[in-house]
C-alpha cells in the first residue's frame, strides 16, 4: 500500500514554484494580506497557485477552509508563523521549488516531523502538501492506566491496514486512518 517515510528532509525533488508575477497592478498597487472569508480575483489566483504547487487549496475566489488549510502547510513548509494569513510576501516564496530528498520509492507519503508537513509523491512528484501535528511527548493516562508518552516513532514503514471513516480510539476520533506501526496512524482529525 504504499511506504511512509518519517524523516527530516533535504533538498532534491523539486516542484516548480508559483511566485507574484504581475499581481501587484491586478491588485491596484499593493497586494493585500489573504485570510480565511475574502474573496475575488486575488483569492482566485492564490488558489490556482496554491494547488499549482501542491497545497490543495479551494478551487473557486473564495478563501474557504481547504484554503486556511493549504496556507497552514505553505507556512508549516516554509518554517514561517502558523497563522492562516497569506502575506504579500509569500507570493515571492510561493515561487520557490517544493524540495525532497529522493528517495527509492517513487510513490510515497513523507511527514517532516520538523515542520510538521505530510507530502504525498507519486512518480517523484510532490501531488499534496498538508499541514500535521505529531506526538508532542506530552505524558499520558494509557488504556491501561499505565504511562505512556504521545511520541510519532521516525523510521520508514509501509501502511499495514487503513479503515475508511470513523473510527472512535481511547485518545479520541481518527477520520480514515491509515496504520503504520501497530497503533500509529496517519488519520483526519476534528
Amino acid at each position: 500500500m504504499g511506504v511512509l517515510s518519517v524523516l527530516v528532509l533535504t533538498a532534491a525533488l523539486v516542484l516548480p514554484g508559483v511566485g507574484l508575477d504581475g499581481l501587484d497592478a491586478a491588485a491596484g498597487g499593493d497586494v493585500p494580506d489573504l485570510s480565511y472569508g475574502d474573496q475575488g480575483p486575488l483569492v482566485a489566483e492564490l488558489n490556482r497557485r496554491l494547488n499549482q504547487a501542491g497545497f490543495n487549496a479551494d478551487d473557486a475566489d473564495d478563501f474557504g477552509s481547504e484554503t486556511r488549510h493549504a496556507v497552514y502547510a505553505f507556512q508549516k513548509h516554509h518554517e514561517m508563523r502558523t497563522d492562516g494569513v497569506f502575506s504579500e510576501a509569500m507570493w515571492d516564496v510561493l515561487a520557490e521549488p517544493i524540495e525532497l530528498p529522493r528517495q527509492q520509492y517513487p510513490d510515497r507519503v513523507e511527514v517532516n516531523l520538523g515542520t510538521q508537513t505530510l507530502y504525498v509523491v507519486e512518480g517523484q512528484e510532490v501531488v499534496y502538501i498538508a499541514p500535521i501535528s505529531s506526538g508532542n511527548g506530552e505524558v499520558y493516562e494509557s488504556s491501561s492506566g499505565g504511562r505512556a508518552y504521545a511520541v510519532t516513532p521516525e523510521g520508514e514503514y509501509a501502511f499495514e491496514r487503513r479503515i475508511d471513516g470513523v473510527r472512535k480510539s481511547f485518545l479520541g476520533t481518527l477520520y480514515n486512518p491509515y496504520y503504520f506501526k501497530g497503533g500509529f496512524a496517519v488519520h483526519g482529525s476534528g
